[in-house]
């Protein structure tokens, strides 16, 4: 592991160097060469910082984290960065929303009789920081979530037999992968007949057929549009659009 996180020093700007913090864009800067500092802690430093500064933890998750990933992602596309220094970056910022998130709950928020939601991205996806943040906002929104990563065989069966779901979001990070989320789909269908299920992410961009390839109900990478085509924003806290980075 030690030889992963030999990063250039060059990406990370020490904490007495960067600028103050007065837009989403200075802390997404900041968050991007944080995640990559050889220091584990540089990221909540930075986080603790723009919270001290006035910035919400709603900004900080939909807004700075999300500006931060898609900088790493450009980094990746031009060459910049490989692909270990993004995976490595890409899950403290993951690390960063479960961190902002701890305290969102159905409950908490006042909405203990909410629409439940099952979020789910299939075995072997390599981006799944689109689902955490989906979780996130969510939660926000006053629904109680579960969140299922690199969902094997059973898992989503597993899971709605101990917690029947309202709606179940499934992620697509690559067209090619569409076909994948079938079984995920039938799955859940057979567990919990008449479950509305929703297919959305980068990976539903590019393809007319979405829903008959995974047999899904919905296709959308529009979280708003997502509660809507399930009859579910009247239990939500929140009645804003949020684009669903599945």
């Amino acid at each position: 592991m030690s030889q992963l996180m030999a990063h250039d020093l060059t990406y990370y700007v020490p904490e007495d160097a960067i600028p103050t913090l007065r837009t989403c864009d200075d802390v997404a800067i900041a968050l991007r060469s944080a995640a990559l500092s050889p220091d584990s802690t540089a990221c909540t430093a930075v986080i603790a910082r723009a919270q001290a500064a006035g910035f919400a933890d709603a900004d900080l998750t939909d807004i700075c984290i999300v500006q931060a990933a898609r900088r790493l992602g450009e980094n990746w596309c031009d060459d910049v960065l490989g692909f270990v220094d993004v995976s490595i970056a890409t899950a403290r910022l993951q690390g960063l929303l479960r961190t902002l998130g701890r305290s969102l709950r159905a409950d908490a928020a006042g909405h203990g009789n909410a629409a439940t939601l099952l979020v789910v991205s299939a075995a072997q996806a390599q981006h799944t920081l689109g689902p955490s943040l989906v979780v996130a906002q969510l939660r926000r929104r006053g629904y109680s979530v579960g969140l299922l990563l690199d969902a094997g065989p059973g898992a989503v069966r597993t899971y709605l037999r101990r917690a029947p779901a309202d709606a179940v979001f499934v992620s697509c990070d690559h067209t090619e992968k569409l076909v994948n989320l079938r079984p995920i789909v039938t799955e859940a269908r057979k567990t919990q007949p008449g479950v509305r299920i929703v297919v959305g992410g980068p990976g539903i961009s590019e393809c007319s057929a979405v829903c008959r390839i995974t047999g899904a109900d919905h296709a959308t990478s529009d979280l708003e549009e997502a509660l809507i085509l399930c009859g579910l924003t009247k239990t939500a806290s929140q009645a804003t659009t949020a684009e669903m980075m599945m």
